[in-house]
């Protein structure tokens, strides 16, 4: 619109009406000048509209629904039960992610979030979340009687840092699936989401052997420490753990699952016995748990990471996406896939959306970014790079794509360097080795001048 103005005055200014237009040749251009003034205040007036009644503001109707966040519940009790309160939190996550009508940040995200020193409001800025979730819990083991848990949940609503909903359980800890129910269903009936029918009432438990149950929360726990190999071998070993206590434990399966396929793909044990166990506890996983996303999450990561057969992988994370719509494990396996069958815009695409969900996963920017540069969107490259250099300044790979990006991008020699020299010193004690060893082979290639 801009430009058009420009154009309209440059030949109001240059070009003298002619003689046969008389006044009806201006007249005109000023009629087309007005119009746009007036398109341009009609979109301004649109801009306060919609920035009024953006996505996500509870009191009025909006594009998106809601948007929430679990924080890991503070533990009450011993501190080697802290596994068990953010275990809590990340199976309310779960459930609250199979509500259609809601958006629910990851649990990568919100376990690794740091909320020391901010108020509600800055959470829900961070996470760009409208509902902040928390709570304490308290374990306490019974000694010739049942254990018990309590725990205290609040529901806050960012906008007013109003605390819409909250209550407490004391209950015995064979009670714990109905407790993570309950406060989920509450949760989103407090937010004013309507649940379909197949989302009221309790999920079927998994097990119903809490040492089992117990093992995998802790399996779970190693699973958030990232992806080195010693986190992700003792995943497996608790989940093993628990799958042998309950071998119909299907969320144990998947977990199970995801440890082989990880170590098969990252730490690059390419045996077929790995790749047999991942298959067969995957599979196992969906026969048991056909309604649970994480089971066919797990069962597309064997297809794609194990066997890079695409069509199933597909199959699989779709599958996943119905049943939990605010997967991000589920979109992030679905982007890579199109990414590796070079359908860029659609993996940026299915990316950013669960980017949407997990803001605070650097790998997931990561991968967002160089995504963005398959795609030749540039300026969204840089801007998602740098918002994960921000986030993990340690960590080499967005550095050394967001040296490349400028060299594509602007031809940027300096600026790739000056990313370059920054990039090792931040990340020397992250790398492994692998991934800054390129960056002598850059600086014999850039141009010097």
């Amino acid at each position: 619109v801009a430009l058009a103005l420009q154009a309209v005055s440059a030949s109001g200014e240059a070009a003298p009406a002619p003689p046969a237009a008389g006044r009806g040749g201006r007249d005109r251009r000023l009629v087309m000048a007005g119009a746009m003034v007036a398109g341009l205040a009609l979109m301004a007036a649109l801009g306060v509209y919609v920035f009024r009644t953006r996505p996500g503001d509870p009191r009025r109707g909006g594009a998106r629904p809601p948007k929430i966040v679990v924080l890991p519940f503070e533990n009450l009790g011993a501190p080697e039960d802290a596994y068990f309160a953010a275990g809590m939190a990340e199976e309310i996550t779960s459930r609250l992610a199979n509500v259609r009508g809601l958006g629910v940040i990851s649990r990568t995200s919100a376990m690794g979030y740091d909320r020391k020193g901010k108020n509600v409001r800055q959470v829900g800025s961070d996470l760009g979340v409208d509902y902040v979730l928390e709570g304490s819990i308290r374990w306490e083991r019974g000694r010739g009687r049942e254990s018990r848990v309590r725990i205290t949940p609040q529901l806050i609503r960012v906008a007013d840092d109003t605390h819409v909903w909250s209550d407490r359980y004391d209950r015995v800890i064979a009670d714990v699936f109905a407790i993570q129910a309950e406060v989920a269903e509450n949760a989103v009936k407090a937010m004013g989401v309507t649940l379909l029918p197949r989302e009221q009432g309790p999920e079927e438990a998994s097990t119903g052997d809490l040492e089992a149950y117990d093992l995998y929360l802790r399996g779970q726990e190693a699973t958030t420490r990232g992806d080195r190999r010693q986190d992700i071998e003792e995943s497996g070993r608790m989940f093993q753990a628990a799958v042998d206590r309950d071998p119909r434990f299907a969320r144990a399966l998947a977990g199970l699952a995801r440890s082989h396929v990880r170590m098969y793909w990252y730490h690059f044990d390419r045996s077929p016995e790995r790749l047999a166990l991942a298959r067969e506890a995957a599979e196992r996983a969906v026969a048991l748990g056909p309604e649970l996303a994480e089971t066919h999450t797990a069962l597309g990561e064997y297809f794609y990471m194990g066997l890079l057969d695409f069509p199933p992988a597909l199959r699989e994370f779709r599958a996943a996406l119905a049943i939990q719509p605010s997967s991000s494990a589920a979109r992030a396996g679905t982007a890579f896939v199109m990414r590796r069958q070079g359908r860029w815009a659609e993996s940026a695409d299915a990316l950013s959306s669960a980017v949407d969900l997990d803001p605070r996963n650097g790998t997931m920017l990561d991968n967002l970014g160089l995504t963005y540069i398959f795609a030749r969107r540039y300026a969204d490259a840089d801007r998602v790079l740098g918002r994960a250099v921000a986030l993990s300044p340690k960590w080499a790979h967005p550095y050394t794509w967001r040296a490349w990006l400028q060299v594509l991008w602007r031809g940027d020699v300096g600026a790739a360097r000056a990313i370059l020299e920054e990039g090792p010193d931040a990340a020397r004690s992250m790398d492994d080795g692998g991934t800054l060893a390129g960056i002598p082979l850059w600086y014999s290639l850039l141009p010097r001048e």
